[in-house]
């Protein structure tokens, strides 16, 4: 940004350095929707968008090709832009109606000459979006990353691989809300099997650490192993009657499940706690609380499994 306020400075297709004026009544570039366009495109801030239509090649204003090559956006439901199908957060099929989707989208480039936007979609959870929610998320995310740093998240679906089959797709991972932001939980960064129930993991939260961000295809990894090898994994092993960290990683109608030190597993029967919500108990997903072993459920020397019951530290004992 030039010193004048509300004047930017942005290069054009050419490289060259242009000034854009958003604070002048009467130019193309004057108000919010164009101040947002030049801090997207200076700062990556995301932007809301709606798809408005199918964009095709063009000849002299006709397509000359009835094969789309992505769609045209409106941001802020004011300015046009072009959104390649190469830049879109998650597949679409070229064959359905997707007009009045909302997207999120960060510049990818805007030339100040032709005013011209290029935008790149950032895959969200929820149509009805909150863009400042989303942005802070972002911002939220980078910084966990560079600083090694954990986030919570909230497991909504699962990811199976690519296969012409519908019988032959396997789980992949998980998707993962991070206040509305998509990221990619891995099975094999997660303490979950491929077997297990997606229903029984859906509203699951999880603490996790940012594992990559592919900057390129725009996606989020995470991996749950992270804080756990960080924070708990190495503490002493867990002792009958005595006090332990572990951490809260499913909640089902029969037990609450807690990864302890050392990689033994604990489990909070359900029916010790009879008062309490489901939906209560799910928000301690992800989570890392106080506990006491009071027996051991099951013990293999053999492959080193051990799996002990246990309770919530008693509120006077904190």
């Amino acid at each position: 940004m030039s010193d004048q306020q509300g004047i930017y400075e942005i290069a054009n297709n050419e490289g060259m350095i242009c000034y854009v004026d958003t604070a002048t009544e009467g130019k193309k570039t004057y108000g919010q929707d164009w101040v947002d366009v030049c801090e997207s495109t200076l700062n990556g801030t995301i932007l809301k968008g709606e798809i408005e239509k199918y964009q095709y090649r063009t000849h002299e204003g006709e397509p000359i090709d009835d094969k789309p090559t992505g769609f045209v956006v409106k941001i802020n439901g004011n300015i046009e832009a072009f959104l390649p199908f190469k830049l879109c957060g998650r597949f679409r099929e070229s064959d359905i109606n997707y007009d009045g989707d909302t997207v999120a989208v960060m510049v990818e480039s805007f030339d100040p000459n032709s005013l011209s936007i290029i935008v790149r979609e950032i895959t969200i959870t929820d149509q009805d979006i909150d863009i400042a929610l989303v942005n802070e998320a972002l911002e939220l995310i980078g910084q966990a990353y560079e600083d090694g740093k954990y986030i919570r998240g909230t497991i909504i679906a699962e990811k199976k691989k690519w296969a012409d089959n519908e019988h032959d797709r396997k789980r992949a991972g998980f998707l993962v809300t991070i206040n509305g932001i998509e990221a990619f939980l891995p099975v094999s960064m997660s303490f979950y099997s491929y077997g297990i129930d997606i229903s029984h993991l859906i509203g699951t939260n999880i603490m996790a650490g940012i594992e990559e961000i592919n900057v390129e295809k725009m996606t989020i990894t995470l991996s749950m192993k992270a804080p756990y090898e960080k924070l708990i994994s190495t503490k002493p092993l867990p002792l009958k009657d005595e006090v332990t960290t572990g951490l809260v990683t499913q909640v089902t109608p029969y037990n609450i499940y807690v990864l302890l030190p050392q990689n033994v597993m604990g489990l909070i029967p359900r029916y010790m706690f009879p008062t309490i919500e489901h939906n209560d108990l799910l928000k301690l997903t992800g989570s890392l609380i106080n506990c006491i072993p009071f027996k051991v459920k099951r013990w293999d020397e053999i492959n080193n499994d051990l799996c002990m019951l246990v309770s919530f530290e008693p509120e006077g004992n904190r």
